[in-house]
């Protein structure tokens, strides 16, 4: 997903090397609205598939008896993480 925006992000840009600092006085200032829509985009699917993965990979490791158990602890621990920032 990370070189199919990075991919993506060059060719709106239209520049076929990242962005540096000898990029930087010459950017091309018509992209720079593409380039936070790409990143909101990415960062939409990454917490998309970290949030699930969080909750899957909790359920999948843990044995069938205690699956509610530890669904429970880490839901709490989350909203405590959350919660405390």
């Amino acid at each position: 997903m990370t070189a199919v925006f990075n991919v993506s992000g060059n060719i709106i840009a239209g520049r076929g090397k990242s962005l540096s600092l000898n990029h930087v006085n010459h950017a091309n200032h018509t992209s720079f609205p593409a380039t936070v829509a790409l990143i909101f985009m990415y960062y939409f699917f990454y917490d998309f598939a970290y949030t699930t993965m969080l909750v899957s990979y909790t359920l999948e490791i843990l044995p069938y008896n205690i699956r509610a158990k530890g669904l429970a602890i880490m839901v709490s621990l989350l909203v405590c993480h959350l919660s405390n920032q």
